[in-house]
């Protein structure tokens, strides 16, 4: 299974599919959700072996952490929500 450490904690990393065929990751910390990795934003054009990275509020370092566990390749920002946030699209490296 794969592992990452976000904000100092280790977590399992998990994959499954949004109902747009979209990939979602997910993040558990010692058996319970920690956090979901992903956004899963129709509007955004993704390729296949693309994701769409929340990389702020309690995500922040999200794409780091991804990144050094070798999960995803960070490719640009794409802007989310009302308030200027970021999200990354990422390229998927492993899954």
């Amino acid at each position: 299974m794969n592992k990452l450490k976000h904000n100092g904690n280790e977590c399992d990393i998990a994959f499954d599919t949004y109902s747009t065929g979209n990939i979602a990751i997910y993040l558990t910390h010692e058996g319970l959700p920690y956090a979901t990795a992903t956004i899963n934003d129709p509007e955004c054009p993704l390729e296949k072996n693309e994701v769409l990275i929340k990389d702020y509020s309690e995500n922040k370092g999200m794409v780091a952490a991804l990144k050094e566990a070798g999960i995803v390749k960070p490719l640009y920002p794409y802007p989310v929500g009302p308030f200027n946030a970021v999200a990354w699209v990422c390229k998927l490296e492993k899954q």
